[in-house]
Formats: C-alpha cells, sequence, structure tokens
C-alpha cells in the first residue's frame, strides 16, 4: 500500500485505496507483529486474563528500574573511587585545608 500505484482526484489529492488493498494492508502489519508484544501490551494496559491478581502490578512495572536496582551503581564502579588511598595526609591536608581557615569567602 505504501509503495503501490496510487491514484489522485482532479485537484490533486490522493484518492483512497480500494477496501481490499486496505484489509491486505492491516492483515500483513497484524501479522508481522509477534504475539508477545501484543501480550505484554495489553498487560501494561492493565488488561490481563490473570485471575489471581499475580500480574495487576505488570502496570507500574518498569523493567528498566528493575535492572538498575540489581545492577552496580557507579559509585561502586568508579575506578577512581581509592585513588587517594596511597596519599598520606599530611598532603592531603595541604590541598583541602586553606592557610586562613579564618578568613570569609566573598564569593566570586
Amino acid at each position: 500500500m505504501v509503495s503501490g500505484e496510487k491514484s489522485f482526484t482532479e485537484g490533486g489529492n490522493m484518492r483512497a485505496p480500494q477496501l481490499d488493498v486496505l484489509c491486505k494492508f492491516v492483515i500483513k502489519a497484524w501479522n508481522d507483529i509477534d504475539a508477545e508484544t501484543v501480550i505484554k501490551s495489553f498487560k501494561k494496559c492493565g488488561i490481563s486474563n490473570s485471575l489471581d491478581g499475580m500480574e495487576d502490578d505488570y502496570l507500574w512495572h518498569d523493567k528498566e528500574k528493575a535492572e538498575a536496582e540489581t545492577t552496580p551503581s557507579d559509585a561502586e564502579l568508579d575506578p577512581y573511587d581509592d585513588c587517594l588511598t596511597n596519599v598520606p595526609q599530611d598532603v592531603i591536608d595541604l590541598l583541602m585545608i586553606s592557610d586562613d581557615e579564618q578568613e570569609d569567602f566573598e564569593g566570586f
């Protein structure tokens, strides 16, 4: 239907496809969709055949969030997390502590 031959009106507008062409297009499109995709889509809309209520919360189930909760956080995977373990404390103090601790910061 998309790449097929099209007819136009005198005004230049495209005519509607014939009914049999339209039906074949819809049937082909539905057959191309995986059955599992349709099932998941109904569950995401809150429509389920489960009578025991096991799939009631599927509407609020976020697969990406569930995977994120089970994977290590960025802090756990940070390659620079332990970079200061070999640095002596006096060097850290020199870098982090100001000589004039009494001086107020007035901004930029």
